[in-house]
């Protein structure tokens, strides 16, 4: 990730299917160092108004414009293991295609508005600035600190001059959100690729569904998450467009 100063935020609606520097959140490679940026920015004592961080995600590589649409599934058929009541499973995914470059479009958020801003209160110092794993480490001001963009159009008519794709699917790591692997699957996209991502639910830090609804990590037993990942994943592949 890159930072960029002053910018405004920008957030977008869901479609309804219709980057480890900081932890407890963290962000693989170059996000750390930009975040860490970020970071000492806001926390330095100046005498000026504290400008506003926008955190910039690497540019995709390949030859295609990307578009991406997120996804709000529902299977009816399985209850929700990690509930006490009784509700379907609920999921959010999202594909990312080769598209059409058309500006009728909005850049997608790299996060929901609500879920970005749980995940700004989760950060505190890492390795990099001091011991991740301790619990009682103070939060990282992140006040001023906005989270990035994407280079892919929100909604965008797919590219359909290919006849054929390969579709890849992203499962992101144990607690991860699938927001973490932006960078990577948008450079697949812009080489000709689909790509499914999925969000597994209290398995996740936050999810955030249509409508603003947030549901946080909850879960710790290892061995049932990987069972209901399995699970997520064959309904996610079967009820993407794709």
């Amino acid at each position: 990730m890159r930072r960029a100063e002053d910018s405004p935020a920008t957030s977008g609606p869901f479609w309804n299917a219709r980057d480890r520097g900081l932890a407890r959140r963290c962000f693989p490679g170059a996000g750390a160092a930009a975040l860490s940026l970020a970071v000492s920015g806001c926390a330095a004592p100046s005498p000026r108004p504290a400008r506003r961080l926008r955190l910039m995600l690497q540019a995709p590589s390949g030859p295609y414009p990307i578009g991406t649409a997120a996804l709000h599934l529902v299977d009816h058929s399985r209850r929700d293991p990690w509930l006490a009541v009784a509700r379907p499973r609920e999921v959010m995914a999202s594909v990312w295609y080769p598209a059409l470059d058309d500006g009728r479009y909005p850049w997608a958020p790299w996060m929901p508005p609500a879920a970005g801003k749980l995940f700004l209160t989760q950060l505190i110092p890492s390795p990099l600035t001091g011991p991740s794993a301790v619990t009682s480490a103070p939060p990282v001001p992140l006040d001023s600190v906005r989270l990035p963009v994407t280079q892919a159009r929100q909604g965008a008519p797919a590219d359909l001059s290919v006849q054929r794709h390969p579709v890849v699917l992203y499962s992101p790591g144990y607690g991860d959100d699938r927001e973490l692997g932006t960078g990577l699957v948008s450079d697949l996209a812009s080489r000709g690729y689909i790509v499914v991502t999925t969000d597994y639910t209290y398995e996740a830090a936050e999810v955030e569904f249509p409508g603003g609804r947030v549901e946080a990590g909850r879960q710790t037993d290892l061995s049932k998450a990987v069972k209901v990942r399995v699970a997520d994943t064959r309904f996610c592949l079967t009820n993407s467009p794709c």
